[in-house]
């Protein structure tokens, strides 16, 4: 990995591999996890492993981590990473099904109001009843909060740790 200067480094986000935050990087992780968790690291030479801890000791990091041989097929393997080769650690933080169903019920609930209250505040339209029209609009948002529900559980919140 580069080393950057500590102006450029701390602007972008970056650990300089030589800096005492990336020294002190093992013994955090080691107080913070918990077996079976979720995590994402960096290794100083820039690959990215993503897992489920099994083991976290004083120098050793161990994971439980998926292998794709190819697109069909994968088998679950133990991957062993020192915590002196670490840069960042991010831990699970759910997934975006909440927001996505509040979005999703809110866009199809706002848009099929509206177009009821304009098909049926028309004169020449011959008025609706107000039941249904409540009806329909509650049963289309629920299905646009379970589309967005749905859509917002493919999207993986990571939280730096």
């Amino acid at each position: 990995m580069r080393q950057f200067p500590k102006a450029l480094a701390f602007m972008t986000g970056l650990m300089l591999v030589g800096s005492p935050s990336a020294a002190q990087i093992g013994p955090r992780i080691i107080d913070s996890l918990q077996i079976d968790r979720r995590i994402r690291v960096e290794t100083v030479q820039g690959t990215r492993v993503d897992g489920r801890v099994l083991m976290a000791d004083s120098g050793w990091l161990r994971l439980r981590v998926i292998e794709r041989a190819s697109v069909h097929s994968a088998v679950f393997a133990t991957r062993q990473i020192s915590l002196d080769s670490l840069v960042r650690v991010w831990v699970h933080d759910g997934t975006g099904a909440r927001t996505g169903a509040l979005i999703g019920g809110l866009a199809v609930g706002v848009t099929f109001s509206s177009l009821a209250l304009a098909l049926c505040g028309d004169p020449d339209g011959g008025g609706c009843d107000p039941a249904q029209v409540v009806g329909a609009v509650a049963v289309l948002s629920g299905i646009g909060a379970a589309l967005g529900g749905f859509l917002g559980a493919t999207v993986v919140r990571w939280r730096p740790l």
